[in-house]
């Protein structure tokens, strides 16, 4: 496959996106974008949002997606409380 932005990992900068735009939207609505993108995409919603809402929405919900996968979970160790050692 060539490289360049054909190329499957690289669909993002072809994209043309408004910054910060589905973020607005939410914060007015007064929800998490999260929340927002699950509201809008809902079968019931399907007449009162428009397309590029949609579309913003569904972006999102990649976008939280990929950073799931990217970052490792955080273990936090726990220590025991010994008598005498830790009080």
């Amino acid at each position: 496959m060539p490289r360049g932005i054909n190329r499957p990992d690289k669909w993002i900068q072809g994209a043309k996106l408004k910054k910060g735009a589905f973020t607005r939207q939410a914060k007015a609505h007064g929800k998490s974008v999260q929340a927002y993108a699950k509201q809008v995409l809902k079968p019931s919603n399907k007449e009162q949002t428009t397309e590029t809402t949609k579309r913003r929405a569904r972006l999102a919900q990649t976008f939280a997606k990929m950073g799931r996968k990217r970052k490792p979970p955080v273990r936090v160790r726990q220590t025991r409380k010994v008598r005498g050692y830790l009080e």
